[in-house]
């Protein structure tokens, strides 16, 4: 699970504190109108929350849930026994929940980071784009200084803006719609100098409608294998004018 930007954080404490509210204040109705099957179940949703927003503190959050809803009702009916016991399973299994999610959410959290790491730190080339918008989504620094751009300018410009050959483009695009994975696409990068960079790419659809490509830079290959064609072409030619000459003497 990627760490959550600081507006998507404060949302998910808005929203815990906002049902824990409402989860007390059901609480205090239910109570008065003597209804106890009910309420409880509405702790489940900060305690779910907090689990899954902040896994670190998490298990402690469904712990002050928990005690929360215990202490209302055990402050409510101090004397009823069955409720009381009723209370103290619940508390349990708010906690245990809460537990459970939390540690699923740091595993969660530790897998992605990894593949973060893999994404960032790798030697190969690697960015990101949507396929609908054509619109670039992320592109690790080895990708930036590839094509001589810095970190982070990659990431909102256009497909269009690396790839400027149209036909090549869409033959690009054309091989990716109905395929999860596509290898081994030989394309003309242009680099922020306007130089071309020749690159074997392979892509693969996620299942956040984005294509993430790996890149390898070909281009003193494909250099190198030019000037040996045009080498052997000039040799060839001085072949056929030698041959010539010695038919001719």
């Amino acid at each position: 699970m990627p760490e959550f930007s600081r507006q998507k954080q404060m949302l998910f404490d808005a929203c815990t504190v906002a049902s824990t509210a409402a989860a007390v204040g059901i609480t205090y109705v239910c109570l008065t109108h003597d209804i106890y099957d009910v309420f409880p179940y509405f702790y489940l949703v900060p305690i779910v929350l907090i689990a899954f927003s902040r896994p670190q503190s998490g298990i402690y959050g469904t712990v002050i849930v928990g005690w929360l809803y215990f202490m209302l009702v055990w402050l409510w009916e101090p004397a009823d026994q069955h409720l009381f016991t009723l209370a103290t399973i619940r508390f349990y299994i708010f906690v245990s929940l809460g537990v459970l999610i939390s540690v699923y959410s740091q595993e969660y959290s530790r897998a992605e980071q990894r593949k973060c790491n893999l994404y960032y730190h790798s030697q190969a080339g690697a960015f990101s784009f949507n396929p609908a918008t054509g619109r670039l989504t992320d592109a690790n620094p080895k990708f930036s200084r590839m094509i001589r751009y810095d970190p982070g300018e990659l990431k909102g410009k256009s497909l269009s803006d690396i790839i400027p050959d149209p036909a090549e483009r869409e033959s690009f695009l054309s091989r990716l719609n109905g395929h999860q994975v596509v290898v081994d696409s030989e394309l003309a990068l242009r680099a922020r100098d306007g130089t071309a960079r020749w690159v074997l790419v392979s892509s693969v659809k996620t299942e956040e409608d984005e294509v993430v490509c790996t890149v390898v830079d070909i281009t003193e290959h494909r250099e190198a294998r030019n000037a040996l064609a045009l080498s052997n072409r000039k040799l060839n030619l001085l072949l056929n004018i030698t041959h010539h000459d010695i038919l001719n003497q």
